[in-house]
């Protein structure tokens, strides 16, 4: 304990007023803290570390050995001693950039798919102006609000277009539309019976 307070004092280079000189008990709690901050820093980093590599490991596993490996084995799905059943199946993806937006979605609105872009208004009002909340667009530019504008097209509903427009085998800029379909294995486990209690 004294290596702590020779240390902390050294630190200090004469700036400690007696007064304000922390107690030997104190200095433990401090020193005893500070040292379990850094094992558990240490052991998050470490822990950061080997998630990174067990997720990139897994994905090499679920997107390019097991769709492999069931492939040459013919098989699109089995199931495992566990009872898991083990499944590979097509994941669509699809991701508008910002620089993308606006071609993306003139493209959608060209060729039929407006429906699937959503506008969204917000408008800031004070208080006690909630009738005027109320108005609609045209209203608010003549009255001289100030309003954002967005469009955009949810994820899970561009999902779903990319999704439609691969399999049905349909023409599309994918690249405009950040699009592309990886093949995926995915183990599903049983569910299991819940006992009543």
């Amino acid at each position: 304990m004294s290596d702590f307070i020779d240390k902390w004092l050294e630190d200090e280079e004469g700036d400690v007023q007696p007064s304000s000189f922390p107690d030997e008990a104190a200095l433990g709690q401090i020193n005893a803290l500070a040292l379990e901050m850094e094992r558990l820093d240490s052991q998050l980093q470490g822990i950061e570390v080997a998630m990174k590599a067990n997720r990139e490991r897994y994905r090499q596993i679920a997107l390019r050995e097991m769709p492999d490996l069931l492939q040459q084995a013919g098989l699109k799905s089995c199931k495992l001693l566990d009872g898991s059943t083990l499944e590979v199946a097509p994941k669509y993806y699809g991701n508008i950039s910002e620089g993308n937006r606006e071609a993306a979605h003139e493209w959608l609105r060209a060729n039929g798919f407006a429906g699937i872009i959503k506008n969204e208004y917000k408008v800031a009002f004070g208080m006690g102006e909630d009738e005027k909340a109320a108005e609609l667009e045209t209203k608010l530019r003549e009255a001289g609000y100030q309003f954002d504008t967005k469009e955009g097209v949810h994820s899970s509903t561009l999902k779903a277009f990319v999704r439609e427009q691969f399999e049905n085998g349909k023409a599309f800029p994918a690249e405009l539309f950040g699009a592309y379909v990886e093949t995926q294995a995915a183990v599903e486990r049983p569910k299991t019976k819940r006992s009543n209690q």
